[in-house]
């Protein structure tokens, strides 16, 4: 018998289970990026970015920095350039998707990398 009531009640919170799981937020796809540097190998050279969960970025290159604020808007992420940088959109959006550190992706004609820690 407590089998059973033990069994109905799992069943009953499924649901609820599933609805939290579901929406997959912000910070889940972002969260292994703080406190680590996403690489943007480009033609001109290497760019880092470092995402912060305050929803603000920095980053930079060997011509510029940049700063600004990033969001999740319809499975991209959309970051908006406190200075928007010479051929880039304001805001400029992008697939995005969870990654862990070592993982290389491509979006845009772009090569993307993530590694440990704060790299300069």
């Amino acid at each position: 018998m407590r089998i059973s009531i033990l069994a109905v009640s799992l069943l009953a919170l499924a649901p609820f289970a599933a609805m939290a799981a579901d929406p997959v937020s912000d910070d889940d796809i972002m969260a292994t990026r703080y406190g680590n540097t996403t690489l943007v190998h480009e033609t001109l050279g290497t760019s880092h970015i470092y995402y912060k969960q305050d929803h603000t970025f920095t980053g930079g290159n060997w011509i510029l920095d940049v700063s600004g604020k990033w969001k999740i808007e319809n499975g991209q992420i959309c970051l908006y350039w406190d200075k928007t940088p010479p051929m880039h959109p304001n805001p400029e959006c992008d697939k995005v998707e969870k990654h862990v550190i070592g993982d290389k992706w491509n979006v845009g004609g772009r090569d993307f990398e993530l590694v440990k820690g704060i790299a300069k």
